[in-house]
């Protein structure tokens, strides 16, 4: 193992990389709530996009919530090469 990282969100379910490997995309299933001090937030089901390093390791570049697609929750998620 060369490195860990936070897919930034709860219930990491599935990943894939793009044909060319450089790219990662990480798959949070589920919401969940989740109590900040006095209050309670929902952590979105969502996707994460990291690049991946020449060396194999990995930079987060973004997140995208759930919610903007107006998913309850991600069961599947895939990467599919474009001509």
């Amino acid at each position: 193992m060369i490195q860990n990282i936070d897919t930034r969100g709860i219930s990491a379910r599935t990943f894939a990389l793009d044909p060319s490997g450089r790219i990662l995309v990480a798959g949070n299933q589920v919401p969940f709530l989740v109590r900040r001090g006095p209050n309670v937030t929902t952590v979105p089901a969502s996707l994460a996009v990291y690049r991946v390093r020449d060396d194999g390791k990995l930079d987060f570049v973004r997140k995208y919530d759930g919610e903007a697609t107006n998913s309850k929750s991600l069961f599947w998620m895939g990467l599919v090469a474009l001509p």
